[in-house]
């Protein structure tokens, strides 16, 4: 995978899972940590815990979880078994090792099409997001999927890396490392609400600085991160940090739509935090979209990540909806005119939605359930559209025949001009008939309602016919109650308007769409100095890091003369040698220009700035004893 314009070293664009990949059973490492932390007494950092076991307390989402992970890991498994044997086709010119190796890949490609099939059953499985509470009053929202990935022991590779590349001593490190090992343990394994986020946040912080000590130009040829895509299961193996970061923001970017898609919407506060989680979501796909490119998986390629951002905004559009709806609906003729519109925006949304989701790329990818719910609500909230532009209609309706009954002639309705303006407002700009419409008597207004209302109607007879069609939506019952309320109160106001005089048919008009304001948030990463630099010891970034070399430090020893020492320094954090005098003590020790000066009279100095080390090297008496590493190709 390609960072922003830098690509990875080491990296591959084909999907394969890793061969050789150090990996531990969870168990078994989570005992290393046990022993390691016994041994030095004491706790480091954020002790992991392992998902609770506990026989009936096991939430359906962390269930699902678990059933995903092992699905995907035998996809995996027989992805790597399928590519084995094309390759056994490929060289082999035994011609019955050639059918053996062909029985072998259809099988296994026959078993990975199951495998992805059970997979989509747990994918349709949209009530699980949902608090239980509600199952029964609220439609479910579309949640993202987490990715899954396998385990990575990094204690054995850093260790070498440590002391080869850093020449130092790894021990003085082990405790880092398991602090390190934890968070990701802990990262794949989230708790499902905020803590859970902050989690994945506080491991990406920590694997931006890790990139940086420990992946150079050669240094991660031992560490391949294995993650699978969030629907489709397909395993992608990498040796770029890259990968594994792009990974951690996706799910940080699912985890928000899964805690939006949990909560309650009971008040207008619990709808508008529902939106701010949508937005998060959609603002971290959009800074993996423009930073990440190249990527293995499906999930995570620029088109999907696309509709992922117009999947958050729709349902943060309906949400607006909801949120009317709950503020308490009006019934003057101008907040119906706003009615129309706002669904005819939702509905246009979903149905942009449902042209992508539709096309050959997507349509044996995205779960069945997405789809379905997808295309319920384009029907749906079309047919409100359509049926609020005819309770414009029948409104004006109601309005002239009472003020035609009152002797007084007095009207509760806006003047005609103003109904006129509402209702050009109301219709596109290209609309037929227009002088039709607008003529502000009682036939033509219920002829217009009534084909808004055929409209209506016949959308929600699409609605229905959807969710009865799909079998992961049958199991909603709210739903269900819900597209056939609406659909009754439909065709009641048809038959009242059936009961009036009606004017020359006219062809419904289209309904303009609004603007409705969705501001992507962008990620909230940790500011840098609120990051704990768990292997600061190994020297100041960026140069002492994994893409740059150095020799091994060595220790001279330079005698003070009537001159000094004979050399110069510079910069900072590390200091740095910038001269040194020719025919002076400081040549024959060997200093040379551009070294780092690792230590002053063995007190460390890689951190201290040039101030200090020129206090420290004048502070000496006869004897400066300089502990110094000359870098070497890269960053020099």
């Amino acid at each position: 995978m390609e960072e922003g314009s830098n690509v990875e070293n080491g990296m591959s664009d084909n999907p394969a899972v890793d061969n050789g990949v150090h990996e531990q059973d969870e168990d078994t490492f989570g005992s290393a940590i046990d022993q390691f932390q016994n041994k030095k007494g004491k706790k480091i950092g954020r002790r992991y815990t392992a998902p609770a076991k506990t026989e009936g307390h096991e939430t359906i989402r962390t269930h699902l979880q678990k059933k995903r992970a092992s699905i995907n890991q035998n996809i995996g498994h027989e992805v790597e078994l399928k590519k084995g044997a094309k390759r056994l086709i490929r060289v082999s010119s035994d011609l019955k090792s050639r059918e053996t190796a062909m029985l072998e890949a259809h099988y296994s490609d026959s078993k990975i099409q199951l495998l992805q099939q059970e997979l989509a059953t747990v994918n349709n499985s949209l009530q699980a997001y949902q608090d239980e509470s509600v199952r029964d009053n609220q439609i479910p929202l579309i949640p993202l999927l987490l990715k899954t990935t396998s385990k990575v022991n990094f204690i054995k590779p850093f260790t070498d890396f440590i002391c080869n590349h850093y020449y130092e001593d790894a021990g003085k490190y082990q405790e880092g490392l398991y602090e390190f090992s934890e968070m990701r343990l802990t990262m794949c394994n989230p708790v499902k609400d905020q803590s859970g986020i902050d989690s994945m946040y506080e491991y990406y912080s920590q694997l931006y600085l890790v990139g940086k000590r420990f992946f150079g130009t050669s240094s991660s040829s031992h560490v391949v991160f294995v993650w699978y895509d969030a629907v489709n299961g397909i395993p992608a193996a990498q040796k770029s940090v890259a990968f594994e970061k792009c990974s951690v923001l996706f799910n940080i970017g699912a985890m928000h739509s899964q805690c939006g898609a949990r909560q309650k919407r009971n008040t207008v506060e619990d709808i508008d935090n529902i939106i701010t989680r949508l937005q998060k979501a959609a603002g971290m796909f959009e800074y993996i979209r423009d930073n990440f490119h190249k990527s293995p998986t499906l999930d995570t390629k620029k088109e999907t990540l696309d509709l992922f951002v117009v999947m958050m905004k729709g349902q943060a559009d309906m949400l607006l909806w909801e949120k009317e709806v709950k503020i308490g609906l009006k019934e003057d003729i101008a907040s119906l005119a706003h009615y129309a519109l706002l669904t005819n925006t939702v509905s246009l949304s979903y149905q942009g939605i449902r042209k992508t989701v539709e096309t050959k790329e997507y349509a044996d990818y995205i779960p069945e359930a997405w789809t379905g719910l997808i295309k319920v609500h384009g029907a749906y909230m079309d047919a409100i559209s359509h049926y609020y532009a005819a309770l414009v209609h029948m409104t004006i309706v109601k309005g002239l025949i009472k003020s035609n009954g009152d002797s007084s002639g007095e009207t509760s309705l806006p003047s005609t001009s103003e109904l006129k303006e509402i209702i050009r407002k109301m219709y596109a700009d290209n609309t037929d008939n227009i002088d039709e419409i607008l003529t502000i008597k009682v036939p033509q207004q219920v002829s217009v309602a009534r084909s808004q209302l055929d409209i209506a109607n016949l959308l929600h007879g699409d609605s229905i016919r959807y969710e009865k069609q799909n079998k992961s939506l049958q199991s909603m019952t709210y739903l269900h109650k819900i597209l056939s309320h609406h659909h009754e109160r439909s065709l009641e106001l048809m038959a009242e308007a059936a009961k009036q005089e009606k004017g020359p048919s006219v062809m419904a008009p289209t309904t303009r769409e609004i603007e409705l304001e969705f501001q992507t948030i962008p990620p909230d990463f940790p500011s840098a100095d609120s990051v704990k630099d768990i292997f600061h010891d190994l020297g100041p970034l960026p140069s002492f890091s994994g893409a740059n070399n150095w020799e091994a430090p060595r220790c001279v020893k330079i005698k003070r003369t009537e001159i000094g020492f004979g050399f110069s320094v510079r910069s900072s954090k590390p200091v740095r040698i910038s001269g040194v005098d020719q025919g002076t003590e400081a040549e024959m020790a060997g200093l040379k220009k551009d070294d780092y000066v690792i230590a002053v009279n063995d007190k460390e100095a890689l951190y201290m700035s040039h101030t200090e080390v020129v206090a420290a090297v004048k502070a000496s008496e006869d004897y400066v004893t300089l502990t110094l590493s000359t870098p070497t190709g890269v960053g020099i």
